[in-house]
């Protein structure tokens, strides 16, 4: 008899020991909150004081809501209100389903920042560049491009000679006098 009490007396605590709590009255496991953003590598930063990296996830004592910070360089940081779930207790007291929080996984989609525009410093109309003098045979007189009036051609610019190679500034003498200007004048002998 003494074997039947014992043996119900321990289905009684077994079965009472579903509703037992390790961690006290009113006290809950803590919650694994799941932190992921678009793009990967952003700082996840909660309300309590913890961050990390994501993706990763987080303990956290549930009870309150909590704020979530996303930041990554070169985007808009972003926040995101984590809601708190209570447990909830089937007829007998004890918890049918654990407290969470909602939305987990936590998932910020973080926009890039377009970058700042550069204020152009203002232009100032070109002038008109002169040409640069061409350079001049030795011995031979020097021509200014810029002087040329806009109506007659300039003068040819001058070629350069290769060293060690002369040349002569003199003419060649023609093999006839040249025409007079006036009709009936004689020619000039030189």
């Amino acid at each position: 008899m003494h074997r039947v009490v014992a043996i119900a007396i321990c289905g009684l605590m077994l079965a009472g020991c579903g509703s037992l709590s390790l961690l006290g009255e009113g006290e809950s496991a803590p919650v694994i909150l799941k932190l992921a953003s678009k793009p990967p590598g952003a700082e996840a930063k909660l309300s309590n004081g913890a961050s990390c990296v994501t993706p990763c996830e987080l303990p956290v004592a549930p009870g309150n809501d909590i704020n979530v910070s996303f930041s990554l360089a070169r985007h808009q940081p972003q926040s995101v209100t984590v809601h708190a779930v209570a447990a909830k207790k089937n007829f007998v007291g004890a918890e049918s389903s654990p407290a969470s929080f909602e939305p987990n996984p936590v998932v910020a989609e973080l926009q890039p920042v377009a970058a700042p525009k550069k204020p152009r410093p203002k232009r100032r109309p070109a002038l008109a560049a002169k040409p640069a003098p061409a350079p001049a045979l030795p011995g031979a007189p020097a021509v200014d491009a810029a002087a040329a009036k806009p109506d007659q051609p300039a003068a040819p610019a001058a070629v350069p000679v290769p060293a060690g190679q002369t040349t002569s500034t003199t003419a060649a003498a023609p093999s006839a006098p040249p025409a007079s200007p006036w009709p009936g004048a004689a020619p000039t002998p030189r």
